[in-house]
């Protein structure tokens, strides 16, 4: 459990950066978690995502350092993991289809 807790932690810390990166050079950014997709420019559907990931990144540090709420924090994590695979799973065939970038 400590990898992956690391991992989220890591990957949670990069976010601000590849957001600011993406912003100052007008690139498309690529989120992915629980099986929510985004790829294209920042935008609201992007800061969402980015704020899930770094809820994921909270959690792990509450749960890597036994902060009192970290527990509490890993199931809510749980429970939106569960959802968003649920709410997939009942969409069509097609993968990633929770939240995609518009077609240009």
């Amino acid at each position: 459990m400590k990898f992956f807790s690391w991992l989220f932690l890591l990957v949670s810390a990069g976010v601000p950066v590849a957001v600011l990166t993406s912003i100052v050079t007008n690139a498309p950014i690529s989120f992915t978690l629980f099986g929510l997709r985004y790829v294209g420019m920042f935008n609201a559907q992007a800061a969402l995502l980015a704020i899930a990931i770094g809820g994921c990144g909270s959690t792990a540090y509450g749960l890597l350092w036994g902060r009192s709420w970290g527990l509490f924090a890993g199931a809510l994590t749980g429970w939106g993991g569960l959802a968003c695979q649920s709410r997939r799973s009942l969409s069509t065939p097609r993968a990633y289809t929770c939240l995609s970038s518009p077609s240009s």
